[in-house]
């Protein structure tokens, strides 16, 4: 049984306003699409020679875009990739590649993710939109089509997998800060950084050491340099980092543009200092703010040295103003927003279907092979007749859903069962033997669970595992199944993990 490794097909430029953050989010979509078994292209305008060197390092190919972004041109050169590699999904992000999905689509056209901010880019047409942003809300989408899904909020914030291995359970917060990072992305066009460092020339109680980061698309590095070489600190200027997660992990605080970059310090619980350097990215800053996972300066064109100073004094000082930012970033940010996109990509792989009387046998086998009845909490093999019986009571009961599941070409991959008592239901699963190994089971579980709360009252599933079931265990904690304590079940020990239905749909 085989399951063809589908294709993302990504669209997406370097800008010299804003830097790569565009590349930067496809990119770390792409790192999970690979490392689920799937290929990734890059379609890209001027793309820079690191970032290309990046991308294909993760296994995405690269190919080079001749026409002006947004253009006539450049829809014909996608639709013709498009053509040629046939992807499961194209997956735009850019505010001027709204034109790149067609009023009617051709047979043939895939399905379109995009990613946007506050619907910025109004991608209307979109099939799928991605809003990762913590404090976008539902209202600046009320125009789009009711058949675009929307994907809203922190929940889905992309963290790349460097920032997923830095992470800690616990994050350790300094009484005193020694070590401060500094990162405006890859343009900062009104030069932030410079100002940043000048700003902290005034701070002397203590000698700091101040990572700065500055981005590939920066034109501004020698003010930095002379800054540096005037501050009474240790200023480290380091270009086109690639360890930014470990400098995050050594931070004691950051100062930062309120853009992709504080998620992934929220993340890996860094206190922060926000200024904001475009439009576009007020609404962050407020509601960082206003959450308490950061200080907002506000715009970077209105703040004065003053401003600078006085603001960097504050949270130096405030060791439990800093603790509470840390703590409520990690409530904000949990890592696993890119998992959960790739789940909804790949939803169209699968199918699942109400079983029938017809599957009695392919069930009763499903039930009898040796890692099932392993599995189970009765390990004797199934008689036909004793299953029979069982299952035809099965589908009769209206407090039991049974899930046959298969994939696009019908080859049947297992099956999910929901037995109902009151407010609360309890799931099992059961793979054919080629479908394991896969991570199929992850997703087949999370769409069961998905199709069984919309159709049902229950407002929680419970899964009951063997404790030695390493496997099953994984596949649920994927599907966001929470640990529950144990318990037992016919006198056997067990583990209870628990979905509620807010966190499905």
């Amino acid at each position: 049984m085989n399951l063809s490794a589908p294709t993302l097909l990504l669209r997406a430029d370097a800008n010299p306003r804003i830097g790569v953050g565009h590349v930067m989010r496809v990119m770390t979509l792409a790192e999970d699409w690979i490392r689920i078994g799937g290929g990734v292209v890059l379609l890209s305008h001027e793309l820079p020679a690191k970032l290309t060197e990046r991308a294909e390092q993760l296994g995405i190919r690269c190919v080079a875009l001749t026409a002006n972004p947004g253009s006539e041109a450049d829809r014909v050169e996608t639709s013709e990739m498009i053509l040629r590699i046939d992807p499961l999904w194209l997956v735009i992000d850019g505010y001027d590649l709204h034109t790149l999905i067609p009023q009617s689509r051709e047979e043939g056209f895939p399905e379109v993710l995009a990613f946007d901010d506050f619907s910025i880019g109004r991608v209307i047409r979109a099939d799928l939109v991605v809003d990762q942003n913590a404090g976008t809300i539902r209202e600046s989408y009320k125009d789009y089509s009711p058949k675009t899904k929307l994907l809203l909020g922190g929940s889905y914030c992309l963290i790349r997998g460097e920032f997923r291995r830095a992470h800690k359970e616990s994050a350790h917060v300094a009484t005193s800060v020694e070590r401060v990072l500094v990162t405006f992305g890859g343009a900062d066009p009104s030069n932030a950084t410079t100002d940043c460092v000048r700003a902290f020339s005034h701070v002397t109680e203590s000698k700091l050491r101040i990572d700065v980061v500055v981005g590939a698309a920066n034109p501004r590095r020698a003010e930095m340099e002379a800054a540096a070489a005037e501050s009474p600190h240790e200023v480290l200027l380091s270009d086109s980092v690639s360890n930014m997660a470990e400098l995050m992990s050594h931070a004691d605080l950051a100062i930062a543009g309120p853009g992709v970059t504080c998620w992934e310090l929220a993340y890996i619980g860094v206190p922060m200092l926000l200024v904001t350097l475009a439009e576009n990215q007020q609404p962050n800053a407020e509601y960082l703010e206003r959450t308490g996972v950061a200080r907002c300066l506000g715009d970077h064109a209105t703040t004065s040295e003053s401003d600078w100073q006085e603001s960097i004094q504050t949270v130096l000082e405030d060791a439990d103003l800093r603790a509470g930012m840390v703590e409520n970033g990690r409530q904000l940010i949990d890592g696993l927003g890119t998992a959960r996109v790739c789940r909804h990509l790949r939803e169209s792989l699968f199918r699942l279907r109400a079983a029938e009387s017809a599957d009695a046998r392919m069930i009763w086998e499903w039930s009898n092979e040796p890692e099932t009845r392993k599995a189970s909490f009765s390990s004797d093999l199934i008689p036909w007749e004793t299953h029979v019986s069982w299952f035809e009571k099965r589908l009769a009961d209206q407090d039991c859903q049974i899930y046959l599941a298969s994939n696009n070409d019908g080859i049947a991959l297992g099956q999910v069962r929901f037995e109902t008592t009151g407010a609360e239901a309890t799931i099992s699963i059961s793979l054919d033997a080629d479908a394991r190994g896969h991570g199929w089971g992850t997703q087949l579980i999370w769409m069961a669970c998905r199709r069984f709360f919309s159709k049902t009252e229950v407002d929680r599933i419970e899964a009951l595992i063997k404790p030695d079931n390493g496997a099953s265990i994984r596949a649920f904690e994927k599907a966001e199944f929470v640990s529950a304590g144990g318990t037992e079940v016919k006198q056997q020990p067990a583990r209870r993990f628990v979905l509620d239905r807010g966190k499905c749909l």
